[in-house]
């Protein structure tokens, strides 16, 4: 229980005001706010006494299921910020993208994809030093 109200909580934290402002994906920003805002609707609706043992095929099942959608809306997310990475055109652009991610608190994976941008930007700088080279 205590790992599903983690999860919630990094998602809510990382869906704040500056995630729509950084992404210009209004719209994925905004599919997985919907998701996130369900994930407490999955709980709430178990309709067992999760401390009787008699229950822990049940409890296990659901919990289950909201760790199937905690992945669903960390693959949008993920999307969501490749999305944004395509949509540039310098290594600078690219990097201050990174840097602004990684100050927002975000679930693990979330935060280790974005991490893995580096190196692409390092790749994106590599090639637009060899254009400039190539014109002069």
């Amino acid at each position: 229980l205590h790992a599903a109200i983690v999860a919630i909580d990094q998602f809510q934290r990382f869906l704040g005001p500056e995630l729509a402002a950084i992404t210009d994906e209004s719209e994925g920003v905004n599919i997985v706010a919907t998701k996130v805002n369900a994930l407490p609707h999955i709980l709430q609706e178990i309709d067992i006494d999760i401390f009787d043992e008699m229950n822990n095929d049940e409890w296990n099942s659901s919990i289950r299921n909201f760790h199937t959608e905690v992945c669903e809306i960390e693959d949008i997310a993920v999307t969501c910020i490749e999305k944004s990475f395509q949509k540039l055109r310098s290594a600078e652009a690219a990097f201050d993208l990174v840097e602004r991610f990684r100050d927002l608190q975000s679930r693990p994976i979330i935060h280790k994809r974005i991490s893995e941008r580096y190196t692409d930007i390092l790749e994106q700088y590599m090639s637009e030093l060899g254009h400039i080279e190539g014109l002069f």
